[in-house]
């Protein structure tokens, strides 16, 4: 015996979204899945583009508003070259960069990539759309 399956997408309560990892409804304020665990895309990153507009005119020669913004290796390069000036002279332009930059385009920028069709698609690869038949 056969049973009926609905595949048509169910429609959404007030309030939910499609996870972008596995597909299941989430509620629109969840950080995460709790299925799958994919960071939501609309999930704020608790970085604030002012204070990194901040940080990188006041300790932008050092590379403290990279630290902030969970890139270590930049900062670090950022401090071995301290003594050039020239991380400082990249961080004065960064912080104009982030003084004009929208909030739309910024949290992007600043988003974990966590799983790996999300690394794919910030490296434009495509390869997301590649399935592997695993017979």
């Amino acid at each position: 015996m056969t049973q009926n399956v609905d595949t048509r997408p169910q429609p959404l309560s007030a309030g939910m979204i499609y996870c972008h990892g596995c597909g299941k409804p989430i509620h629109e304020s969840a950080r995460s899945c709790p299925n799958c665990g994919a960071v939501a895309r609309g999930a704020k990153s608790g970085r604030s583009k002012w204070s990194a507009a901040i940080l990188a005119f006041f300790l932008g020669g050092f590379g403290v508003h990279r630290f902030y913004l969970g890139q270590p290796i930049v900062g670090l390069i950022y401090l071995l070259f301290c003594w050039t000036l020239v991380p400082a002279l990249i961080a004065f332009f960064e912080f104009i960069y982030f003084l004009v930059i929208s909030e739309e385009k910024f949290r992007p920028a600043v988003q974990p990539l966590t799983t790996a069709t999300d690394r794919q698609e910030a490296a434009g690869t495509g390869l997301g759309s590649l399935s592997v038949d695993n017979r």
